[in-house]
């Protein structure tokens, strides 16, 4: 009976070291610095064009959307050069087909917190390149077609709208055959703000 009873407690025992050894509160560890992102790649720098006008030069938050619909971020050093801006990332991208949409500048006030894009970039072997037209004129990235409609990605899109609609000069852009698409929910608090003044 006492070698019996010896078994158990040796069978007790190496239970709960199997069944403590298994649990654990602990997180994995991950290196400091190493960047957790399904999104990363090779490709750090792109040029954009009208899109990015009025777009001060510095360090941005760029807000963009992956093939798969997920919204990230990424920081980015912005410089207005003329007509272009010359846009790189402090971590690349890997290849595919990306949203910008919409930037953030670091020393951005509380009234005016996203600078709206909306244009696609491609990202491939040849590095980055925008993929869709612009309307200067409306500060919005498509045509306005049913096939290719203006893209509100940002609350300053929708106040860009409010703006042209109200304009003798931008207003004959806007017509019944004119299509939008809105890419992701909208915090509309910043353009209300903008509205009062």
């Amino acid at each position: 009976m006492k070698r019996y009873l010896s078994y158990l407690l040796v069978l007790h025992a190496l239970m709960c070291c199997g069944i403590m050894s298994g649990c654990s509160d602990d997180e994995p560890s991950v290196q400091p610095g190493t960047l957790i992102d399904d999104y990363a790649g090779p490709y750090y720098e792109f040029i954009l064009g009208g899109e990015a006008e009025g777009l001060k030069s510095g360090t941005v938050q760029l807000l963009i959307q992956a093939p798969d619909g997920t919204e990230f971020e990424r920081t980015a050093s912005h410089v207005r050069n003329g007509s272009r801006s010359d846009v790189h990332l402090s971590n690349g991208l890997k290849e595919g087909t990306y949203r910008l949409l919409a930037a953030i500048p670091d020393d951005s006030s509380e009234d005016d917190v996203e600078f709206g894009l909306g244009s696609r970039i491609e990202v491939n072997h040849d590095g980055i390149k925008v993929i869709d037209a612009y309307n200067k004129e409306l500060g919005f990235a498509g045509r306005g077609t049913k096939e290719d409609p203006y893209i509100v990605s940002s609350p300053s899109h929708l106040f860009n709208l409010m703006m042209a609609v109200n304009d003798y000069d931008s207003n004959p852009y806007i017509t019944p055959d004119t299509y939008f698409s809105q890419v992701r929910n909208l915090d509309m608090k910043s353009v209300s703000r903008r509205c009062d003044l």
